[in-house]
């Protein structure tokens, strides 16, 4: 259990790391912060804190933590078995211009298979794909109208969908084109790819 707070924090997301660790993030107004319990999920503690997490993604298999903090987005290498009391995450990504009115802020994340780029949407509607590496934009995918609710990559790595409040859409990582999109007619708060493995017994 986290420590008594005044006011409980909100779960953004949680993710297990190859060692056994879970660490999950929380939002509280600006004092955002990152959890982590060891592998015998004994007592919790703070590796991220003070952050004003408006969306948190990760760790993705890696162990590699992601998040967007206002129109920053921030990651921090988790190394299993041997995660920091406190760390300051790097800086990936944040707008070359901002009119300083909450536009551009992170709405959602989401790593590509292969761990080398993060899909990065906006309150805008915008999607970003930004290398890992340096930070640079390497493609930006035709925006949705409104701000982006989910994004979830193929597991080849080739298509992103992305997903305002109602609109799925499907594009092309290469290119950012639109590919196609369905109007589901309910509210679309997230999205997820699952799959399944061949069965041989099912029809």
């Amino acid at each position: 259990a986290l420590p008594a707070a005044a006011a409980p924090p909100t779960p953004l997301a949680c993710r297990w790391l190859p060692g056994g660790e879970l660490v999950a993030g929380f939002a509280k107004g600006e004092a955002g912060s990152v959890w982590a319990w060891g592998s015998d999920l004994g007592a919790a503690r703070c590796i991220v804190s003070g952050r004003q997490l408006i969306d948190c993604f990760g760790p993705s298999r890696a162990g590699w933590l992601a998040f967007g903090e206002g129109e920053r987005v921030g990651i921090l290498r988790l190394v299993a078995g041997n995660l920091p009391t406190a760390a300051t995450p790097r800086t990936l990504y944040t707008p070359a211009e901002s009119a300083g009115d909450g536009w551009q802020a992170v709405t959602a994340l989401a790593w590509s298979p292969d761990e080398t780029a993060l899909a990065v949407g906006l309150r805008s509607g915008s999607v970003l794909i930004v290398s890992v590496a340096d930070g640079r934009v390497i493609q930006q995918l035709t925006p949705l109208p409104t701000a982006v609710k989910g994004l979830a990559w193929a597991p080849e790595g080739r298509g992103i969908i992305a997903a305002n409040d109602r609109v799925i859409r499907l594009c092309d990582a290469s290119t950012g084109i639109s590919l196609d999109e369905i109007e589901p007619g309910w509210t679309i708060n997230s999205v997820m790819l699952a799959s399944w493995a061949d069965d041989p017994a099912s029809p």
